[in-house]
């Protein structure tokens, strides 16, 4: 089984055989004055980029999604589970797990944003 963890600062990849890479690559964050200013709108953007390539992903499937007020974010997700329950169930240790390991934490509980490529909750 494939896992994948996203983070807030932090690109968690973990493939099948156990190997992870991190990488810093986000932009939606900026500092002012020692404090991070995160861009909502720019969190929400990449939540749907990450979407559309996660839908992608064959069957069975789930995305879960934690995201404050101000737009810090983390996103779990699992694909090619064994069956849709056990994808939603991944998807959110695999969220939950992202924001153990993020920079920054997200103070909101992680949910089920998609199931296969059905959208539960819409971001605004």
């Amino acid at each position: 089984m494939k896992y994948t963890l996203i983070a807030l600062f932090t690109l968690v990849l973990v493939s099948s055989n156990g190997c992870s890479r991190q990488s810093n690559s986000h932009r939606i964050i900026t500092t002012q004055q020692g404090k991070f200013i995160v861009d909502k709108q720019k969190s929400i953007l990449h939540i749907n980029r990450t979407f559309e390539l996660y839908k992608k992903y064959k069957a069975y499937k789930a995305m879960a999604i934690a995201m404050d007020q101000d737009g810090k974010y983390i996103i779990g997700y699992a694909k090619d589970a064994k069956s849709s329950s056990d994808a939603q169930a991944i998807a959110l240790e695999n969220c939950q797990k992202a924001n153990m390991h993020a920079q920054l934490k997200v103070s909101t509980a992680c949910t089920l944003y998609a199931i296969e490529n059905v959208i539960l909750n819409p971001l605004q």
